[in-house]
């Protein structure tokens, strides 16, 4: 069985220099498309999440500015509410609105009366003292991960404006990603060893060999 296996490969891989040869590069190339691989799969998910994280900062901003003025005017949630959930609805995220004692008085998602005080969370104590905060926890309302972007509102500096996206989507961008680079691997290791076997069976004559049977071979002159 073993015998015949090897039999198999020799004819697939003649044993001569130019198999040896083609070999090495097959493997040298497949490893190293590899070693691309994983660092390019962890590079784009880092850079992925970043752009999400600007993306979801300059909505937090955006919509901070939106709302300054009936923040400022000491609206209230029947006010506040409607405009977060319609803004939530516009940009597909989670926001909340937080007053600097903690108090949410606006969430897309969730009733604002029902919810608890929010200055333990991270982002929110960090957006208040640094007038920006970022991160991924789990939700104390609802029973899944997010990344949090939070943004003290400059126009209306008592309030805080955070935009949220569940990690399931952006988890899902990074596995179509992944998939991407998986095929696009596949495809130039399939091409890496197609190249090394062809490599390896080519034949070709000594330098010299060919032009001497093709004089043994021309006719004679008459």
């Amino acid at each position: 069985m073993l015998d015949r296996l090897k039999t198999r490969i020799q004819r697939l891989i003649p044993w001569t220099l130019r198999g040896q040869i083609g070999l090495a590069l097959a493997l040298i190339t497949l490893l190293t498309i590899l070693t691309l691989g994983v660092y390019l799969d962890r590079s784009m998910r880092e850079t992925n999440l970043a752009e999400i994280e600007i993306r979801l900062e300059a909505e937090a901003r955006l919509i901070g500015r939106t709302l300054a003025n009936d923040l400022n005017a000491g609206a209230d949630v029947s006010v506040i509410q409607p405009q977060v959930q319609g803004l939530g609805s516009d940009t597909e995220t989670r926001i909340t609105i937080i007053a600097s004692d903690g108090t949410v008085v606006g969430d897309s998602a969730a009733d604002p009366a029902t919810m608890n005080n929010h200055l333990d969370r991270p982002e929110i104590a960090e957006a208040f003292l640094d007038g920006e905060g970022i991160a991924q926890r789990q939700s104390g309302t609802f029973d899944q991960s997010y990344l949090y972007v939070a943004v003290r509102i400059p126009d209306a500096p008592s309030y805080v404006s955070e935009v949220a996206m569940p990690m399931t989507r952006i988890d899902a961008a990074n596995a179509e990603l992944r998939r991407r680079i998986a095929l696009a691997g596949i495809m130039a290791a399939l091409a890496a060893t197609i190249a090394g076997l062809y490599f390896a069976r080519s034949e070709r004559a000594p330098d010299g060999v060919g032009r001497s049977q093709r004089r043994s071979r021309a006719p004679p002159y008459p």
